[in-house]
């Protein structure tokens, strides 16, 4: 199933590309931080990306440049999007 997202920096916001529903909001979070997220979720398909050893948690960890409230923020609304009910 694919799971892609889109960033629309001109509305600040992450979103579903299939719906178009909101997943987090970026105001606040660096441009170059969400743009590579962004490719590395796409890139996987939302797969190994989240938890303990995933790739988009190194990124966020190492590479991103974002503080641990926007780590947060952009965390639970990516578990939202790909857990849905379950999280």
């Amino acid at each position: 199933m694919k799971r892609q997202i889109l960033y629309f920096d001109g509305y600040d916001e992450v979103c579903q590309a299939v719906t178009g529903e909101t997943i987090f909001s970026t105001i606040g979070i660096p441009e170059m931080a969400v743009d590579g997220l962004v490719n590395i979720w796409n890139e996987n398909d939302g797969e190994n990306c989240l938890g303990s050893g995933g790739v988009l948690d190194d990124y966020l960890l190492n590479d991103a440049g974002t503080t641990t409230e926007q780590d947060e923020v952009i965390r639970e609304g990516l578990y939202r999007y790909f857990l849905g009910d379950l999280f």
